[in-house]
């Protein structure tokens, strides 16, 4: 009997080893862990860097970090109607669900074929775009400093072949994507995962060779042709198996028409978040000091992360959601969408209980001189963050209706959380809390609350029953 237990495990391991190694959710762990923390493990040689290189070495990855906010939210509703396509739908329109879809329709190869044209030519545009705006932008920025550097023609160098991954970045990433969107969610987290461990290898092979600033540059310069090449493979491949005439111009410029109206919503609502997360960081540097920026910037990537591993259980399977929602399949939407999001806050739970209980050993352990905020703010903190990703969440399940009504209440939510945060600080003696009260409080007014009802609704349920009922 012992011995039949002993040939039994290995067989289990190899069963939970190989379901580990498909799932989805794991490989976006793994993807998040090296988005997030690449840059972590890379600073020990980044260190090594003289001092005023290692800070044009920030100005160069704050100005590549833009790219994404560049796209002017095109991707968003690309990948949404690359979501209805599989789902069966017709055509698309400027708002609202598509027609076309049944609960048991096929993927529309056509339209999929089309908006693989239309992506194309548009990122071509906004390819050209990035290397004039970013470069003519970068170059001012660069030029500023440059001349303090230890060697100023290999940091010029370093912006050139910068600008270049930036380009690149706008021209091919839009493949991964794609390939998400057609419910590949595997494929795309494991070639990003392969991408960005040849830039992590890449990047310390060339630092520990004296590349200096030049090493990261390059390194995302490789990585982006890698991911481009892979997933571009794989999407021409699905698609190659229906073959379709190719899109004119007309079409494709009326398609792009069709983007437009939820695209710029899209991008206004980004950009809002990422300006008030600048504001912040402004506000804090300049009215309470480097020691509360730095303790107010790690509790804040300390609750990035948390919401970003939490999230993964429902970002997974937006694509299948945007299916769902083409063919109208509402109960499959609701009972996937309840289950994953149990599974989202069960996991934000765990790594906040987590957090608060191992942050001061850990960090003592470490032995850096660095902490987070004080108590009550860093708690704090940790629930705005949950209360934040759980209104994103169901803000998304919204989008997947081909509608963004948030952009004016994240706009004046965003501003009234400045104006808090300032006022506090000025007119009370809050420390660093007002950076932690002034976004809780703009967000507990409207947005927290408002929009996960607005979305349970747009699937034909309520917030209370759609999180509390069983699935049936």
């Amino acid at each position: 009997m012992r011995s039949v237990r002993y040939k039994e495990a290995p067989d289990y391991m190899r069963s939970v080893i190989k379901r580990l190694s498909s799932s989805p959710v794991v490989w976006s762990w793994v993807l998040n862990f090296l988005r997030l923390g690449t840059g972590l493990l890379l600073l020990p040689l980044l260190l090594h860097l003289p001092t005023k290189d290692f800070g044009l070495y920030w100005v160069l990855l704050g100005l590549q970090a833009l790219v994404p906010l560049l796209d002017l939210g095109f991707l968003t509703s690309i990948e949404r109607a690359v979501g209805y396509a599989m789902g069966g739908a017709s055509e698309i329109k400027r708002q609202g669900l598509p027609d076309g879809a049944g609960t048991n329709s096929s993927p529309n190869f056509a339209l999929l074929w089309k908006l693989l044209s239309v992506t194309r030519s548009l990122y071509r545009w906004l390819t050209l775009f990035v290397l004039i705006g970013l470069g003519v932008a970068g170059t001012y920025v660069i030029g500023l400093r440059v001349h303090e550097t230890s060697a100023p023609t290999q940091a010029w160098t370093a912006w050139a072949i910068t600008l270049l991954a930036c380009a690149l970045e706008m021209y091919a990433g839009w493949w991964s994507v794609y390939l998400r969107a057609l419910n590949k969610v595997l494929l795309y987290s494991r070639i990003l995962v392969t991408a960005f461990l040849i830039k992590f290898v890449l990047s310390c092979l060339l630092l520990l060779g004296g590349a200096g600033l030049l090493a990261v540059p390059i390194a995302s310069l490789v990585s982006s042709f890698v991911s481009r090449a892979l997933a571009r493979k794989v999407v021409v491949a699905f698609l190659a198996e229906h073959p379709h005439p190719a899109t004119g111009k007309d079409e494709v410029r009326a398609t792009l028409r069709i983007l437009w109206p939820n695209s710029w919503r899209t991008a206004l609502h980004y950009l809002s978040g990422y300006l008030t997360s600048s504001a912040n960081a402004f506000i804090c540097l300049v009215f309470l000091g480097l020691a509360v920026n730095a303790a107010y910037g790690l509790s804040l990537q300390i609750v990035l992360i948390c919401q970003g591993m939490a999230s993964v259980w429902v970002q997974v399977r937006w694509p299948l959601f945007a299916q769902l929602r083409a063919r109208e399949d509402l109960a499959g939407l609701q009972q996937m969408f309840r289950n994953r999001l149990f599974l989202v806050h069960l996991t934000y739970a765990a790594l906040a209980g987590l957090v608060l209980i191992l942050h001061e050993p850990l960090l003592h352990w470490l032995k850096g001189g660095k902490a987070v905020l004080p108590s009550p703010w860093f708690p704090l903190l940790l629930l705005n963050g949950w209360l934040e990703m759980h209104y994103v969440l169901w803000g998304t399940l919204l989008t997947t209706e081909n509608r963004a009504p948030f952009m004016v209440p994240s706009l004046c939510t965003s501003l009234t959380s400045l104006l808090i945060t300032i006022g506090l600080i000025h007119f009370s003696a809050l420390g660093s809390g007002p950076l932690v009260v002034g976004p809780l409080v703009a967000g507990c007014a409207f947005n927290y609350w408002y929009w996960p009802r607005a979305a349970a609704r747009s699937v034909k349920s309520s917030w209370f029953r759609l999180m509390v009922a069983r699935a049936r």
